[in-house]
């Protein structure tokens, strides 16, 4: 498979802002839908990888512990049908299983290693080398894993960070010959490309070219790290600025620029980095418009955890009534600039929905349910209306259609059988409801009440 960095169509392009913009935003089945399309599409993209996988990760690690583990066992059946299209030697079908294997818990390591085994059949080492290198940080101390991460390394001809897990590797197993021996390899291959790199730089012009490199190598290794230290941030933003000064137009460079800043809590100097790339684009750029609605987000969210580190609850309480206020009205603003954009449509019924406003979500829904990346959400919500509304049967239909476009026995499934037993409860079909409320009980005994149901159920 050949690889490469940047997204190479129009079309992956645009998926890959979206899901970028949602990431950003906290709005993670959307960027997880929208990003894994786009991976689909361009499956050799790096880059749309590396934002997947972060969005899967920061999904995960929301869960409770015991959801967490529940994944493992939901998830045998994707690792066992890509452990068979490997045997089978297919390695396309296998690539795409296990990338749905990954979607549903990132980080257990029986998944990471096949799916580095699968990405090395495929000739993609390097996407394996990111993944691994991503959930490092969240698995620092598993040997067998960085083991493999330092073997990829040396074979994608990366020796100095195999060289780093070697080294560490061997101070936890002294005695292991295998990791002594790797060690030494990465060692030698190390110094033999330093000693390339000296004799480029004696030749005429060679010395500024492999600086030139060098720089450029480092602004790629912080840009791609998953935690930036204040030191990284500063040599990106001023990368970023002299990308701004060469293509002054390239709307993606500012909205890079104002990420950096936000990142070091100068909300203001991204708010009008943006508010300049709004300009350049004449005040009608919805990824732009996102992205200033979700500095303003974060800059609510810091100046209330400052409040509530003081103790001052009144300025908490003030500050979080006064975010609220501008997110739903920002949604309705946009949602009336953009009235194509199902996403907005989407997030303003839900702003909607939260304020119990069952009518005006029902048509917010509606529209958002032509989303494909938004079509089950929409769905389930608009049933949730019509149960609010007392529409049983209504309610009844849609979390059904939402229920059949959800095979997969995720956390969202659970959530619409309850539900939807709910609603057959209230319609009398007690035999309906109590036969999800047993589905959902067959693989989560802990999910909300349904085993205080069965009991019952049972008990009569």
């Amino acid at each position: 498979m050949e690889l490469y960095q940047e997204p190479r169509s129009s079309r992956v392009r645009d998926l890959f802002n979206k899901g970028f913009a949602a990431l950003e935003r906290g709005s993670l089945d959307y960027a997880i839908d929208v990003l894994t399309e786009a991976l689909r599409q361009e499956p050799g993209c790096l880059q749309v990888r590396k934002f997947l996988r972060a969005s899967e990760i920061k999904k995960f690690l929301a869960l409770p512990p015991m959801k967490r583990f529940a994944t493992q066992v939901n998830a045998l059946p994707l690792y066992i049908q890509t452990l068979l299209h490997r045997q089978m030697g297919r390695t396309d079908e296998a690539l795409l299983t296990v990338e749905r294997l990954l979607r549903v818990n990132p980080l257990h390591r029986p998944f990471l290693m096949l799916y580095a085994q699968v990405a090395e059949d495929a000739g993609a080492e390097e996407a394996a080398i990111q993944t691994l290198a991503m959930v490092r940080e969240h698995r620092p101390n598993d040997l067998v894993m960085l083991e493999r991460l330092g073997h990829l390394y040396l074979k994608a001809n990366q020796p100095r960070p195999a060289r780093e897990i070697f080294e560490w590797l061997a101070t936890q197993k002294p005695t292991d010959g295998k990791i002594l021996k790797s060690l030494k390899d990465a060692m030698a291959l190390d110094s033999m490309m330093k000693d390339g790199w000296e004799q480029a730089a004696q030749k005429p012009d060679g010395f500024r070219k492999a600086i030139r490199d060098e720089k450029t190598a480092v602004i790629i290794e912080k840009r791609d790290k998953v935690v930036q230290t204040a030191d990284d941030t500063a040599v990106l933003i001023e990368d970023t600025l002299r990308k701004i000064q060469a293509e002054p137009a390239n709307l993606n460079y500012r909205r890079a620029l104002a990420n950096l800043y936000a990142q070091r809590k100068e909300f203001d100097r991204a708010i009008e980095t943006l508010e300049e790339a709004q300009t350049i684009a004449g005040g009608r750029d919805p990824q732009v418009d996102a992205a200033i609605a979700h500095i303003r987000l974060a800059k609510f969210d810091h100046a209330i955890e400052q409040a509530e580190a003081a103790g001052r609850k009144d300025e908490v309480e003030k500050l979080t009534q006064e975010r609220e206020a501008f997110r739903f009205t920002d949604l309705e603003n946009r949602v009336a600039r953009y009235p194509n954009d199902l996403q907005l449509h989407f997030d303003y019924g839900m702003a909607l929905f939260e304020r119990d406003r069952w009518n005006e979500a029902i048509r917010e829904f509606q529209l958002a349910q032509r989303s494909p990346a938004e079509r089950v959400r929409a769905l389930f919500h608009l049933g949730l209306c019509f149960k609010e509304k007392k529409q049983y049967d209504l309610a009844a239909e849609q979390i059904a259609a939402a229920l059949t476009e959800t095979p997969e026995m995720t956390e969202e499934r659970k959530e619409m059988m309850y539900e939807l037993a709910l609603v057959y409860e209230a319609l009398g079909q007690k035999d309906k409801a109590f036969e999800l409320f047993k589905d959902i009980y067959q693989v989560d005994i802990g999910f909300r009440d349904v085993a205080q149901r069965i009991e019952k159920g049972y008990a009569l």
